[in-house]
C-alpha cells in the first residue's frame, strides 16, 4: 500500500446538531479511523451519525471509493486503498494507520460501528491505550477488545508498528492484539481500560445499553429509528447480505419493522 493515492480535503458544509439538539462534542486530541472498501454507502452514513456526535480534530479514510467520505468542515485525509481481506485492514491498520495520527488518540469507526451518544464521552478514557466493548465470553481477565469500534492511543499504534517482529500481526487483529500482546504491553506501561470503564464506552454483544457508542448489525434496530433503519437495509450491498450479521440483524428487526416496503433486492427477508 505504499503507492496508495493519498489527498486532504475540506468539505465544507454547516454542523448539524444531534438527534437529541445538542451540538456535537468537541474532540481535538481525536481523529476518526475508517477503513472500508466493502460497504461505501453504509460507511458513509456511520460517518455522518459519527459527525452528529463529535467533531474530531481529523477523519482518516482508507477506501477504493469517494462516496465514503462525507460533507463535513473537519478536515479529511483521504488514502486510496484496496484492502481484499482481513488481514490487509490489518496491515494497514497496525502499520499505515500510526503514521498519520498525529493527534493522542484515534477512534475507529466502522459501516456498523459509531458514537451514539456524545454526551456520555469520558475524557479519563484519554489515559487509556485502547478501550472497546468488551466481549463476555473469555473470563480470563482479557476482556476489553472489541476493534471494529475503539479508541486506541497513538504511542500504543506506533509501539506496535515499530516492533513487527515482537507483536506479530494476527486475524482478527483486535484478537491478536487484546488477548495475545496485551500482557507484555501492560508490563511496559500500556493501559487497558477496566470492563465497567468498557461497557461506558460501547457494547456488542451484550445487551444493549446507555454508552458512547456501538459494535455490530445486529444493533441496529436499537440505535437507528424506523426510518434510518430501512435506509441502511435499502443501502445494503451483496457484501453486508451475505455475512451472517445480516441475519441476526433481520431477526432483531422484525419486531421494530413490521411490513417492510420491499424496494429493493436489498430489502429482502431471508428465509428462515
Amino acid at each position: 500500500f505504499g503507492a496508495a493515492e493519498q489527498s486532504t480535503r475540506l468539505v465544507g458544509a454547516d454542523k448539524r446538531g444531534t438527534s437529541v439538539g445538542r451540538m456535537p462534542l468537541e474532540l481535538p486530541d481525536v481523529t476518526v479511523v475508517v477503513i472500508d472498501a466493502v460497504a461505501h454507502d453504509l460507511t458513509c452514513l456511520a460517518l455522518e451519525d459519527t459527525l452528529r456526535e463529535i467533531t474530531p480534530a481529523l477523519i482518516c479514510i482508507w477506501s477504493n471509493d469517494v462516496r465514503v467520505v462525507p460533507a463535513t468542515s473537519v478536515p479529511i485525509h483521504y488514502v486510496r486503498a484496496a484492502p481484499r481481506s482481513l488481514e490487509e485492514v490489518g496491515r494497514l491498520l497496525w502499520y499505515d494507520v500510526p503514521r498519520l495520527v498525529e493527534t493522542s488518540h484515534a477512534l475507529f469507526v466502522q459501516w456498523d460501528g459509531w458514537p451514539i451518544n456524545g454526551s456520555i464521552w469520558d475524557s479519563r478514557w484519554l489515559n487509556f491505550d485502547f478501550i472497546g466493548a468488551p466481549w463476555g465470553w473469555h473470563g480470563d481477565g482479557l476482556e476489553v477488545g472489541n476493534g471494529g469500534f475503539s479508541l486506541r492511543s497513538r504511542r500504543l499504534m506506533r509501539r506496535v508498528a515499530e516492533l513487527p517482529r515482537t507483536y506479530w500481526l494476527g486475524a482478527p487483529e483486535d484478537a491478536v492484539l487484546c488477548r495475545v500482546h496485551r500482557p507484555r504491553l501492560e508490563q511496559l506501561g500500556f493501559r487497558w481500560a477496566s470492563v465497567e470503564e468498557a461497557e461506558r464506552f460501547a457494547f456488542e454483544r451484550a445487551a444493549p445499553r446507555p454508552s458512547f457508542g456501538f459494535h455490530g448489525a445486529w444493533n441496529f434496530p436499537s440505535v437507528l429509528n424506523r426510518d434510518r433503519l430501512l435506509r441502511r437495509l435499502d443501502l445494503a450491498n451483496n457484501y453486508v447480505r451475505g455475512k451472517t450479521e445480516w441475519r441476526q440483524l433481520w431477526s432483531a428487526a422484525r419486531p421494530v419493522l413490521g411490513s417492510v416496503p420491499l424496494s429493493s433486492p436489498a430489502t429482502a427477508i431471508p428465509s428462515s
